[in-house]
């Protein structure tokens, strides 16, 4: 099966949102995402990629960032990766994985803490 790696989109949130739960040992809503992203210093990167099937159906969530609560981790990054369990075995996680090692390679740091 094909599929496409992209940003999330505001319209998309939701579905992203609900679809990382599903493999997170903790849950966040919508606006506990929002007020986490609002933390972040201005200008800061942050990776939030989704899995798109051919028919646009969301079946895996990418995740990166250098900080956390506002306070900017030095030489770290942390990220989350999951896949819709009909979807694994396909090579979708190692696709998104690479995401986002090559945003943590890129952001300059040598430590990626990460959650599949």
């Amino acid at each position: 099966m094909t599929f496409s790696i992209r940003p999330i989109e505001p319209a998309n949130l939701q579905a992203w949102i609900d679809l990382a739960n599903q493999g997170r040992y903790w849950q966040v809503d919508r606006e506990s995402l929002l007020f986490e992203d609002g933390l972040r210093p201005s200008g800061e990167p942050f990776l939030r990629l989704g899995a798109y099937t051919a028919h646009g159906e969301i079946v895996g969530t990418a995740e990166a960032y250098l900080s956390e609560y506002g306070e900017r981790w030095k030489d770290r990054a942390g990220g989350f990766v999951s896949v819709s369990a009909r979807y694994r075995r396909q090579g979708l996680g190692k696709r998104l994985l690479e995401e986002v090692e090559g945003f943590a390679g890129r952001a300059g740091v040598t430590w990626l803490e990460g959650e599949a």
